[in-house]
């Protein structure tokens, strides 16, 4: 466990890398947000665990409100309707992964995070085939 003056020093700097964060996204990020948008020198969320204890307890000294539990809902015609545009952008050819899909959502082109695909539709092959589908039903 750091000593107070480092975990003070740790927690101002990951309030800072927070609030650029949220900023950047529009929205209360993560811990895998926080750790995929955070610059090499800001605290990774381990180390503001390890100084507050838990993810939680270092939200909290970092004076960062919580969004709502479970996020925004979306529909699955949103979600769907979201990723279909997304594919029409791309290269008919150009494979589609979870890492990609991933970057799109950072840059606000994807409404949800993928991995909100993979638990609304059971996987991301799922989404991708239902969201293709010009009928657009939920795969089950």
């Amino acid at each position: 466990m750091p000593s107070p003056s480092d975990t003070g020093a740790i927690l101002e700097k990951g309030r800072e890398a927070f609030s650029r964060i949220q900023n950047l996204l529009g929205r209360t990020p993560g811990r895998y947000l926080y750790d995929l948008h955070r610059e090499p020198e800001e605290p990774s969320s381990y180390e503001l665990i390890q100084a507050a204890g838990s993810w939680e307890k270092a939200l909290s000294a970092m004076g960062v409100e919580r969004a709502r539990a479970g996020g925004p809902h979306y529909t699955d015609e949103e979600l769907l309707s979201s990723l279909h545009a997304l594919l029409q952008t791309l290269n008919p050819h150009e494979r589609l992964t979870t890492q990609k899909a991933a970057r799109h959502y950072a840059r606000g082109e994807l409404l949800a995070h993928p991995a909100t695909y993979i638990l609304r539709f059971g996987s991301w092959r799922n989404a991708l085939s239902a969201a293709r589908d010009p009928a657009r039903k939920k795969k089950n």
